[in-house]
């Protein structure tokens, strides 16, 4: 009877561990397998940039003038699709006379256009890779006539207009001719954030050919 009993202990605490490691396994699993899918199989996501051609690009709006687009590539270097990828300018630093570059401290935020979208956010598949315009710069004729800086009040001379789909009278919507630093982030639903910094140089002179202007308006990583 004594060994009966004994014997019965142990089945208890043998069910009790059994169910408790089960419970245990029923929780955790679904945590280990998010992590294993995370580790091994999520989207990774980069941004390589160049100022050559198709990066940045002299190209013509449809009623046939000329303009420039500067823009960026990200592509997704991971094992699974990147969800609702935006890609956002978030600082803007605009330098003094001395090249010291200051921060603008009202900056919010902005959605930068995923080139011939018209979206703010995509779903990018393993091996696939999409543009990011920073910005564009019309000729002189066609910013003189269509487009105004809604930021500045002079709006006499050449600009680069950031590629947002909207704009904020409270803070720049384009860089002046000289210097300026702009903050870039790519967020996804599912893969760890990127941040890239871009430094700008512009004369404020049109050219009409690419390598011309190129000289003209330069922007590195």
């Amino acid at each position: 009877m004594k060994q009966f009993n004994v014997f019965s202990k142990l089945l208890n605490w043998v069910m009790m561990g059994t169910a408790l490691f089960l419970g245990a396994c029923a929780l955790f699993v679904p945590y280990l397998a998010e992590f294993i899918k995370r580790k091994w199989f999520a989207p990774s996501m980069k941004i390589s940039f160049s100022q050559s051609n198709p990066f940045c690009h002299l190209t013509k709006r449809g009623d046939g003038s000329p303009v420039y687009y500067f823009r960026f590539k990200v592509l997704n270097i991971g094992n699974s699709q990147a969800r609702f990828c935006e890609s956002v300018l978030n600082e803007l630093w605009l330098a003094d006379v001395s090249g010291q570059f200051i921060k603008e401290l009202n900056f919010s935020p902005i959605n930068l256009n995923w080139s011939g979208l018209g979206k703010q956010s995509v779903d990018i598949n393993p091996g696939r890779d999409f543009f990011c315009d920073i910005g564009h710069i019309s000729s002189p004729q066609f910013q003189k006539e269509n487009e105004m800086s809604i930021f500045y009040e002079d709006n006499q001379g050449l600009k680069f207009f950031f590629e947002t789909p909207f704009r904020f009278h409270s803070q720049p919507d384009c860089v002046l001719p000289g210097k300026a630093r702009v903050k870039i982030s790519l967020y996804c639903e599912n893969a760890p954030n990127v941040e890239k910094y871009f430094e700008i140089s512009w004369s404020g002179k049109w050219k009409d050919n690419e390598s011309d202007m190129f000289k003209e308006f330069v922007i590195k990583e």
